[in-house]
């Protein structure tokens, strides 16, 4: 092979191996959405089909501004 092969196959290697890094879910992020699940279980007793739309990256903070917004008690605005 010679040296621009190599820089090929390297390069398709890397490129490669990057695609799937970017594709695969880190555990971090789903132990987060796990835990996130498990709360809004708790809440309403059942997962809302809205929540169970979002990304599982995106759910922990569509949660924590759900909460924040819709359920607390210090907003100006009164739930009613």
């Amino acid at each position: 092979m010679s040296i621009s092969n190599w820089r090929i196959a390297a390069f398709a290697m890397v490129a490669g191996a990057a695609i799937i890094a970017a594709n695969a879910p880190s555990m971090a992020e789903d132990k987060a959405s796990a835990a996130t699940l498990d709360d809004i279980q708790k809440s309403f007793g059942f997962v809302p089909g809205f929540m169970k739309s979002f990304p599982s990256a995106a759910l922990p903070g569509a949660w924590a501004e759900t909460k924040a917004v819709e359920f607390s008690e210090t907003t100006a605005l009164s739930a009613k």
